[in-house]
């Protein structure tokens, strides 16, 4: 048996905002931070969009966009960007 989804939202939301910088997270959702609230909303959502788009230990693009979403945009990549 897991977690409540509630300890989820919290954890990606904390880890969003310690791994992509503040004025990025402004830019998309209007706020240095995500809050750490417990519930799902556009926010994380967007960020956690921004931060797969971005996010690529060792590589020079992200795989997972790369596979998934190779002729994409940003804007087509991040929900109401």
């Amino acid at each position: 048996m897991g977690l409540p989804e509630l300890f989820a939202a919290v954890s990606l939301a904390r880890h969003l905002n310690s791994a992509v910088p503040a004025a990025r997270i402004n830019v998309l959702i209007g706020k240095d931070q995500i809050p750490t609230d417990g519930v799902w909303t556009s926010n994380i959502y967007k960020v956690f969009q921004y931060w797969v788009w971005n996010w690529a230990p060792g590589m020079p693009e992200c795989d997972v966009r790369q596979r998934f979403a190779r002729a994409w945009t940003f804007d087509q990549f991040v929900d109401g960007v």
